[in-house]
């Protein structure tokens, strides 16, 4: 195939050069109906073959910059194939490799194009090696004998021509780009000999598929000898435009000067081409053979037009019309400009050049050609005509508010419904008010006056119900919005299943993230997708999103720029629109989007590409998207009608007028935190004094002017329980004199002694919360089977301590990749289990099952502290998967602070927690196969419950997963692990409160099912003698000034027994004033280990 197009060239210069070390040169002056390149080296090195076309199909050759060249798409078999250098190349221990190239598109990372490439080139070992020049990334990149020498990043540029070339001299290494080294190497030693030379390939580096060369390359030669710099710059030359300015044309043989020069004749054209644009050599270069004002070799040389025909664009111009720009009259004032001549369409604007300059498509216009929006009014000239405004004027434009059929700028301050500004529609009611939270903008580029934020949580979106005005034999419509993500996957944006066809079909529109890749922007329409296949969507940051159907074609965009197209074919008549899911895939409240969404609009027509980025660029300054229509009502375009820098829609909903000024010293509700920082840094209502109505004035919690007991710690203005122990806020600080008992606790701690029971416990139990001396020390119930403390510190494995009997079989937890210890700050006992998961292999640990069959509840106890949350999808924590798809249990985190608790059914998902990083958090799952129930606690606290799950447990020989999710890559916990606990049974919320209220104490589960002891206060061991004051005596010494008056001592050799099960040594044994003491008489003389409690009567 031969196409026209590109630059200047010209075929005189001859240069120097070692004819006689020419092994190959191909000049890729071709044209339609050849597949070989002939080898034009005629010197005695000259044996290297003809570069043959691999693919059946035709290679596509095009006109210039060097007479001709050849383009390569990069599809498969798109490449030439030498089949051997011959014995020019063997023998020789230097070599130069050279071509002119121009790349359409970056190479991928890792995988470099080749340009000029062998690797079956054997050394005199036997041994294949890699020569050749390649494209690599944004480099050129040199091999020799396997090794790479590359030019800097981004040294090649998409669109350019480039010289490059290789050169070893028997040393080094040497590269040139465009005649001028750009590095060098070492070789290393000498380059082995070279004892044969195998394929060689034009446009395909072999080692992997995805190495085919996308561009053009031309003039390719090989040299068995190191080409001296000055004559690669002598090759290298350029024009002025940047283009390849000299061919190869070496002094050779005269049998063989037709073929080696283009230009036989001498005209300027070259032979090649000359033959089949003009039918054979009789023209010259000066005659304008097709009339069109430009001469046979102008247009060959320069402008790449075919001299044959005078429009060759087939435009309606001229050729000479559009490279003097004679019939354009724009820019007004300004000299006439170009528009390209291979080019129908030189502004892509819908409009051929002819059409826009010689007015034959309206009558009234005549348009810019180099210009898509001639008037710069945001619309281009194509969506102009058709609409029949005047694309020339930037006052008229067209207005497609009359269109707008639904509109939720998602402003609130509070509420629980997406309001509906277009009057068309329904509000929009949330479904699930606990994940949505109303936030203020902070300025342009976060959000428009105010958005939405959806944590994703379970019923986490806006149902609006029904959206009116698609119905149409053939539906047009455009869905617009802002949004930003926190989260990937398959999930939906603003969607429905319900929109019915003529058959009576629902149908899914709308538009969602893709599942894979997991970023993509994705539409639907009538079922069908529509995404780009990349990782569009950038987590944590704002995307403008829309998608326009005009009844056959579909496009998405992104921040203002198509992104996908396609064509959809027989899409259904819609006869009913129901319900849709804002933050959803529908209605059915699935795959909820975990994001802040803004702005979002609904037409029943198909919003042109001007006008979507003009909503992108007003969005972007902070404006919403009414300010782009005509004809929208003027209160709805301005969100700040009083310019205090807050949307009235906030003041309003916060303080029912417009009263505050929102200036430093501006305080409406006098509770000492300005009304601009209580939007801004508090987060509280500047029209109420106390937001959370726990007794504390904003302020006071803010600045924590109230907790002086406890440091002046401030407390959340927003939540009347900040410690989450059940005593507000007010109570707990004892403010206007109301306490819990006559106790003042810490606000901000749910154990204000950290004595193992909570406030509130203590307040009940009639025991002081504020003295740690003072309590009922935490105990639980329950039937422990595996119990793991992860105290060894060190090794591979964690032993199971559950006592027995309970424990059927003591097990091994054991590492995948390499696990890691924390000994310096683990909250329970020695040591804490690390997980860091920053590279390969992945870190986790398996544990065997220790339910089986016949199990019909458990609890499953562990404390987690988070580096990072949900990596990838999900952060496992705890999971056991079976065989054969639906065997999946456990706990993972996600990036969203929630988590995802499955049982069994192919992941039903039960409950959303809250997860934090840095810190340590008790976690607690529990199942009821009996009444086909569970729930998940965090932190002691019951976060959700599902009933009708699974009632049998579909126990295999899998393991359980300590620190990932073995089902997938990327989703592996990353942080601690402590304390892992398995109960038969489904323990009581109390002794879950416990769990937690314990552990943060430093007691662990195996203590407190144990029943714990109370601290020694100020005992303190002394030492510990042995053979004293008898041979196999041993004599403990603790200090006992100031303790009690008698001490008891307890002893076992099995640390798995509760207390009440050790051996009572002594039960009172009197204080000896500095210090006590208590002997075992002859405890050394066969016993191998054994432990004792000391412990205050």
């Amino acid at each position: 195939m031969a196409v026209l197009g590109a630059f200047a060239s010209s075929f005189t210069q001859t240069i120097a050069a070692p004819i006689d070390d020419l092994v190959g040169y191909w000049n890729f002056n071709q044209v339609d109906g050849d597949f070989e390149v002939p080898n034009l080296a005629t010197g005695t090195a000259g044996t290297a073959g003809t570069a043959e076309y691999v693919s059946s199909g035709d290679p596509t050759w095009e006109l210039g910059p060097l007479c001709g060249h050849v383009s390569l798409s990069g599809a498969t078999e798109d490449y030439f194939s030498i089949p051997s250098l011959g014995s020019g190349i063997e023998g020789s221990n230097a070599i130069t490799i050279m071509a002119w190239f121009r790349v359409d598109s970056d190479a991928a990372t890792g995988e470099p194009r080749g340009i000029m490439v062998t690797r079956d080139t054997n050394d005199g070992n036997g041994n294949n090696r890699l020569y050749g020049i390649e494209h690599d990334l944004n480099r050129f990149d040199g091999r020799i004998s396997g090794d790479s020498t590359k030019s800097a990043d981004g040294s090649v540029a998409v669109g350019t021509w480039y010289h490059g070339a290789v050169v070893y001299d028997g040393v080094n290494r040497t590269v040139y780009l465009d005649g001028v080294e750009v590095n060098s190497d070492v070789q290393g030693g000498a380059l082995d000999t070279i004892t044969t030379s195998g394929e060689w390939l034009v446009g395909f580096d072999p080692a992997t598929s995805d190495r085919q060369f996308v561009g053009d390359i031309d003039e390719v030669a090989v040299f068995n000898s190191a080409i001296d710099a000055s004559t690669i710059a002598s090759i290298a030359t350029k024009d002025l435009d940047g283009n390849p300015a000299n061919d190869l044309a070496f002094t050779i043989d005269p049998t063989y000067a037709s073929i080696a020069n283009p230009d036989s004749d001498g005209d300027g054209m070259c032979d090649t081409w000359e033959e089949l644009l003009l039918g054979d050599l009789t023209q010259n270069g000066t005659d304008d053979f097709d009339s069109d004002n430009l001469s046979n070799a102008n247009e060959m040389n320069v402008h790449f037009t075919d001299p044959g025909i005078n429009d060759t664009d087939e435009d309606n111009l001229l050729d000479g019309e559009e490279v003097t720009g004679s019939l354009n009259p724009f820019p007004i004032g300004s000299p006439n400009a170009a528009t390209d001549p291979l080019n129908p369409d030189s502004d892509g604007d819908g409009l051929s050049d002819g059409s826009e300059l010689l007015d034959t498509i309206d009558s009234t216009f005549v348009t810019d050609p180099n210009s898509a929006d001639t008037d710069g009014d945001g619309f281009n000239d194509l969506d102009e005509f058709n609409i029949g405004t005047d694309p020339t004027d930037s006052a008229d434009f067209p207005d497609f508010y009359p269109n707008l059929i639904g509109y939720w700028p998602l402003d609130n301050a509070n509420g629980t419904v997406a309001v509906d500004k277009s009057g068309q529609v329904p509000d929009g009611p949330i479904q699930n008010a606990n994940g949505l939270t109303w936030k203020l903008s902070t300025g342009a580029g976060d959000g428009i006056c105010g958005y939405a934020d959806l944590a994703g949580e379970n019923n986490t979106f806006f149902k609006i119900d029904p959206i009116a005005g698609l119905e149409s034999s053939s539906p047009q419509f455009t869905i617009m919005g802002w949004i930003k993500p926190r989260q990937a996957g398959y999930l939906g944006i603003f969607m429905t299943r319900e929109v019915t066809d003529n058959n009576g079909t629902g149908r899914n529109y709308g538009l969602g993230i893709d599942g894979s890749p997991n970023r993509a922007l994705e539409a639907r329409i009538s079922g069908q997708a529509l995404d780009s296949g990349t990782n569009d969507l950038t987590l944590g940051q704002w995307h403008h999103v829309a998608v326009t159907f005009d009844g056959s074609t579909a496009t998405t965009y992104l921040n203002g720029n198509q992104l996908a197209s396609s064509a959809f074919n027989g899409v259904s008549e819609i006869t009913d629109s129901n319900a849709w899911g804002l933050g959803a895939d529908g209605t059915n409240g699935s795959r909820r989007v975990n994001a802040c969404l803004d702005d979002f609009a609904m037409f029943n027509a198909a919003l042109p590409s001007g006008l979507i980025n003009g909503i992108y660029e007003s969005g972007i300054a902070g404006n919403n998207l009414l300010t782009n229509f005509t004809s929208a009502p003027e209160s709805l375009k301005v969100d700040d009608t009083d310019g205090d820098g807050v949307c009235d829609q906030w003041e309003l909903d916060l303080i029912g007028n417009l009263d505050s000024d929102f200036t430093s010293g501006s305080d409406i509700d006098g509770d000492g935190i300005d009304d601009v920082d209580e939007l801004d840094l508090s987060f509280t209502n500047p029209n109420d004094p106390d937001s959370d109505d726990d007794g504390v004035s904003d302020g006071d919690e803010y600045f924590g002017d109230a907790n002086g007991a406890f440091g002046n710690e401030p407390t959340d203005p927003n939540d009347p329980d900040s410690d989450n122990d059940g005593i507000s806020d007010g109570v707990e600080m004892g403010v206007e004199g109301v306490t819990s008992n006559g106790f003042i606790t810490d606000p901000n701690s749910r154990d204000t002694d950290m004595d193992g029971v909570s406030d509130p416990n203590e307040i009940t139990a009639g025991t002081d919360p504020d003295n740690a001396a003072s309590v009922n020390l935490p105990t639980i119930s329950g039937t422990l089977l595996s119990y793991y403390s992860f105290d060894e510190g060190e090794g591979i494995i964690a032993a199971d301590t559950a006592p027995a009997p309970a424990s059927t079989a003591q097990e091994t937890a054991n590492q995948i990749g390499s696990i890691a210890w924390d000994t310096s700050t683990p909250l329970i006992g020695n040591a804490s289990l690390s997980l860091p998961n920053t590279g390969a292999p992945d870190t986790s640990m398996v544990v065997e099952d220790p339910y089986d069959s016949s199990t019909t509840a458990f609890t499953i106890s562990i404390w987690v502290n988070a580096n990072s949350l949900g990596n990838g999808a999900r952060g496992g924590i705890i999971n056991h998967r079976g065989t054969t798809g639906t065997e999946f249990w456990g706990i993972s985190n996600k990036a969203d602070g929630g988590s995802d608790y499955r049982i069994a059914n192919n992941g039903s998902s039960v409950s959303q927690g809250t997860f934090k990083t840095g810190v340590w958090q008790h976690v607690a799952i529990t199942w009821d196969g009996t009444t086909g129930s569970a729930q998940t606690y965090v932190d002691g606290a019951l976060q959700n419950e599902r009933t009708g799950v699974s009632s049998t447990f579909e126990a295999t020989t899998a393991l359980w997963t300590i620190g990932d999710d073995p089902c997938c890559g990327d989703r592996e916990f990353r942080g601690r692990m402590d304390d892992l606990a398995f109960f038969g049974e489904v323990l009581s919320a109390t002794d879950i409160e416990a769990l937690a209220d314990g552990g943060r104490a430093g007691y662990s589960a195996l203590e407190m099912l144990n029943g714990v002891v109370a601290p020694a206060g100020d005992i303190e061991i002394v030492s510990v003698s042995a053979n004293v004051p008898a041979a196999d005596d041993a004599t403990i010494t603790w200090n006992s000034a100031g303790g009690a008056a008698s001490y008891n001592v307890i002893s076992t050799t099995d640390l798995s027994l509760p207390y009440a099960s050790w051996t009572v040594e002594n039960a009172n044994i009197a204080n000896g004033g500095a210090t006590t003491s208590f002997t075992d008489t002859g405890v050394l003389g066969g016993t191998t280990k054994k432990f004792y409690v000391i412990r205050e009567n």
